[in-house]
């Protein structure tokens, strides 16, 4: 109880309190049994709670947890050595058994090339999310095996559709014409997007296909159609920083504004601090703009929702409110065949309306020695299930 009610305290600086913000009440309905009151239904309530921070923890202990972690998982908190490393033991009680694996050191190294030397002497037996670009090299160096696999997580192009040049579906569909997905999923280490929702997530679109392939004649055809014949001058956004959803910004941005220049749009390349970019994307500052998401849980509306609902939606100029509607329905529906048919409508109303073009599923990309076994990251991409793991 006391894990949940905390969720209810308005007053509560937990900032994962977004995770649970639903809830109304929590009620102990038997010594092993709750129940969880939302003030309207709510079908992504399940995947919530699955989210880290929605965790049972000991009651009275939420205060401390930050610096003496105390769970029932498969291994112990040891020590924290600020800045460079955390040491776990192996929990001889957790109800799925004894792990192999009887000490987990995980060090914190701030320099990438740093950790890439570590991994290759063999400093360290594994090294989670490394560069699309050293992904090669690893693959190919002895002992050590190069690992990819597609997550949760998606990235797109927004369009501003107040902006006046942008206004016209066709130009959208021009641009989307005009980028090689392939190209830049090489860049990324990603496989190229065709909806909003990754295909490793329930409900993702069945039957959509790459709906604007690489064709530069079609895309100028378009631009001729809607009365840019020569193209235009516009701007494009790029984020500061490196995503998992985009761990080379700047490269990706670079690529897509020599593709548009191939069809005559002359795209300028803008930055800006992170915590900006985020706020100026929303208020309509940028014509066009790359953002992305990685996954708080594994429900489509955590795609949806977070670009698309009402709320949304500004940060495209976009309004919809047919798509709106559909968006509260599927939160609300009461069965998963209800929710799979509302998540295709709105798969093809995003595809007809293009307030984004999905871009790119990134991979998550790790090194490993060919001696550890069972080093699975979830899906997520933010945890590691030791107790998988078995070295020889």
């Amino acid at each position: 109880m006391a894990s949940l009610e905390h969720f209810l305290d308005p007053e509560a600086t937990n900032p994962g309190r977004f995770v649970l913000s639903r809830l109304s009440d929590v009620r102990a309905t038997g010594e092993y049994t709750v129940e969880l009151v939302t003030e309207t239904p709510f079908a992504p309530l399940l995947a919530h709670l699955a989210h880290p921070v929605a965790a049972i923890v000991q009651a009275g202990l939420g205060g401390s947890l930050d610096r003496n972690p105390v769970g029932t998982g498969p291994f112990r908190f040891v020590s924290w050595e600020q800045d460079a490393q955390v040491v776990l033991e192996a929990n001889p009680d957790y109800w799925g058994g004894e792990p192999a694996i009887k000490e987990v050191v995980v060090r914190i190294i701030p320099d990438v090339s740093t950790i890439l030397v570590e991994l290759r002497s063999g400093g360290v037996d594994a090294f989670y999310g490394i560069p699309a670009d050293s992904y090669d090299s690893i693959a190919n160096a002895a002992g050590l095996e190069a690992q990819r696999f597609l997550g949760w997580g998606s990235n797109y192009v927004g369009f501003n559709l107040e902006n006046p040049k942008l206004q016209d579906e066709r130009v959208r569909q021009a641009i989307a014409h005009v980028i090689d997905k392939e190209l830049i999923g090489e860049i990324v280490n990603g496989l190229p997007a065709v909806a909003a929702i990754p295909p490793t997530v329930a409900f993702a679109a069945e039957d959509l296909v790459e709906p604007y392939p690489y064709d530069p004649e079609r895309a100028r055809e378009l631009l001729a159609e809607a009365g840019y014949p020569d193209g235009f001058d516009t701007e494009f956004w790029y984020m500061p920083v490196s995503r998992p959803y985009y761990p080379a910004p700047r490269d990706v941005a670079e690529a897509v504004v020599s593709y548009l220049g191939d069809v005559g749009i002359r795209a300028s390349l803008h930055t800006e601090d992170w915590g900006i970019y985020l706020d100026n994307y929303l208020e309509g500052k940028f014509p066009m703009y790359m953002l992305g998401w990685s996954a708080d849980f594994a429900d489509p509306d955590n795609f949806i929702s977070s670009f698309f609902n009402e709320a949304n939606a500004q940060g495209f100029g976009y309004n919809n409110p047919t798509l709106f509607a559909l968006i509260s329905d599927a939160q609300q529906a009461g069965s998963l065949e209800e929710r799979d048919a509302l998540y295709q409508q709105i798969a093809q109303i995003l595809h007809d309306d293009l307030p984004a073009l999905p871009f790119v599923n990134p991979r998550t990309l790790n090194g490993v020695w060919n001696n550890v076994e069972g080093f699975y990251p979830n899906a997520l991409g933010s945890t590691v299930p030791f107790n998988t793991i078995t070295k020889k």
